[in-house]
């Protein structure tokens, strides 16, 4: 398939050999289940969804190095009012391992625990939710040691969840 889009054209353009993808997407707007609308749920199931289709459609005919899928630890727990985003993740994994069957180069999925002080779950709210849960946030270096490890090892996929111990009666 040839080139699909403005940015694809434009990516071609400025550099031709394209040596590796990586699909990073979130769409997290928490609320329980039961009281989330059909849009919401779709809203952030798509980022993980619609992305993954796309970027195999975009770059089947490349000969990458390696495509990496940023997933989630959500994929494995479950956590009040992430639903979307938990189920986006899941259909992440399978896809990725799925198109590591036929796909060129290496197909690497890093499941990420909680990040703390970057990005969209950065919040003092979300901050002291996940210390309440024994969830400590993943640094920079950390999480740079482990996604240097998941590319360069043997493994397609891996996660990183930092756990804290709080002491008993402790606020």
């Amino acid at each position: 398939m040839g080139p699909i889009g403005p940015a694809h054209v434009e990516s071609k353009r400025r550099y031709p050999r394209i040596h590796g993808v990586i699909h990073s997407a979130i769409v997290l707007q928490d609320k329980g289940l039961a009281g989330m609308d059909e849009a919401r749920f779709r809203r952030g199931l798509a980022a993980k969804v619609d992305v993954c289709v796309r970027l195999a459609q975009v770059f089947e005919g490349e000969d990458l190095d390696f495509t990496l899928f940023f997933s989630s630890a959500q994929s494995f727990s479950k956590s009040p009012g992430q639903s979307h985003y938990t189920a986006g993740c899941t259909f992440k994994d399978a896809f990725a391992r799925a198109l590591a069957r036929h796909w060129h180069g290496r197909v690497k999925v890093m499941n990420w625990g909680y990040w703390g002080h970057t990005g969209i779950v950065s919040t003092s709210d979300y901050q002291e939710r996940m210390h309440q849960a024994g969830i400590g946030s993943i640094e920079p270096e950390e999480g740079m040691v482990a996604l240097d490890a998941l590319l360069n090892g043997p493994l397609d996929q891996l996660a990183l969840m930092k756990i804290i111990k709080l002491a008993v009666g402790m606020p």
